[in-house]
């Protein structure tokens, strides 16, 4: 079984229907997705600026055993802020992964079973379907760089008046100014007179 998706005139109504895939539809030889998902169709408003552009993801559901596994290769282009300047870039985020969905069984109380090692990285599914939307933003947030940069020799902002650095200096002190430390440099400026 093969689903596709590409941007239209009524994208994100048609990519929410993909988006949640229920299990009992997927045939044992898997499902291959080929999915062009529309920004903003997957909620990151809570993260830096969000997607520039459709984000591509290529991948398959397989069944194992009553295991699934959603993996696959998704790219796209994020719009973000340096850490050190907060000018605004745009940076690829490309994201090879493998996620392994175990249905939730009932809590019994006569068997009690510990955590095994394989255990750790697999997602319990909850209820009937999987939802792709939730797995793709966990996968973007994952594999975005922690501190963004403009560039390696980005100076960022002066930490006194704010001023861009890359664009020259400010003209103000340069020594910084920790208040736990002023006895310390009393100390130092009256040894140095």
């Amino acid at each position: 079984m093969y689903y596709g998706f590409a941007a239209g005139v009524d994208s994100k109504l048609k990519a929410s229907k993909i988006m949640r895939i229920k299990i009992n539809e997927i045939p044992e030889q898997g499902l291959e997705l080929n999915l062009d998902i529309p920004a903003g169709s997957i909620d990151v408003s809570d993260i830096d600026e969000g997607f520039l552009g459709d984000v591509r993801f290529a991948g398959n559901i397989s069944v194992s055993r009553r295991r699934f596994t959603v993996s696959g290769k998704m790219n796209g282009l994020w719009n973000l802020r340096c850490a050190r300047c907060l000018k605004k870039i745009t940076s690829p985020v490309k994201s090879t992964f493998q996620v392994f969905l175990t249905p939730s069984i009932p809590p019994d109380e006569n068997r009690i079973r510990g955590l095994k090692d394989d255990d750790m990285d697999e997602s319990v599914l909850i209820g009937n379907e999987i939802d792709m939307n939730q797995i793709l933003r966990e996968q973007m947030i994952l594999h975005l760089p922690m501190k963004p940069i403009c560039s390696t020799s980005c100076r960022g902002l002066c930490p006194h008046c704010g001023k861009d650095l890359n664009l020259g200096s400010c003209g103000c002190d340069a020594t910084p100014a920790d208040p736990r430390l002023a006895k310390l440099k009393e100390f130092l400026d009256r040894k140095g007179e």
